[in-house]
């Protein structure tokens, strides 16, 4: 592996030294820290855990009326958690295929 020296880092531009920075950030993520970017708090867990539930009870009802009052549980959670549970919501409806109940659910589950 080659080392650079410091005083070469002078010769190089303000962009080759912010990806050099941001390489050995990446770098040091896996082997002497956490890394900040993938921790999830403990509300973002709880809401990617609620609408694994609403997916599962998706799949098997078969109207709209029965899936909602099976997730009616699952409802008051996301209402709970208020806007701590938007990334997890919109992360599943950017996600390609669900559920058109699923789909529902998430866009009606704000109000």
């Amino acid at each position: 592996m080659e080392t650079i020296e410091y005083k070469k880092l002078g010769t190089l531009s303000t962009g080759k030294k912010a990806r050099l920075i941001l390489c050995l950030v990446l770098l040091c993520q896996g082997h002497f820290c956490e890394n900040p970017l993938a921790a999830e708090t403990k509300e973002e867990e709880l809401a990617r855990s609620v609408l694994a539930q609403v997916e599962k009870a998706a799949q098997k009802t078969k109207s709209l009326e029965s899936f909602g009052k099976e997730t009616f549980p699952q409802s008051m959670t996301i209402l709970d958690l208020g806007e701590l549970a938007l990334p997890a919501l919109l992360s599943k409806l950017n996600e390609p295929n669900p559920d058109w109940k699923l789909r529902y659910w998430i866009v009606d589950a704000p109000r």
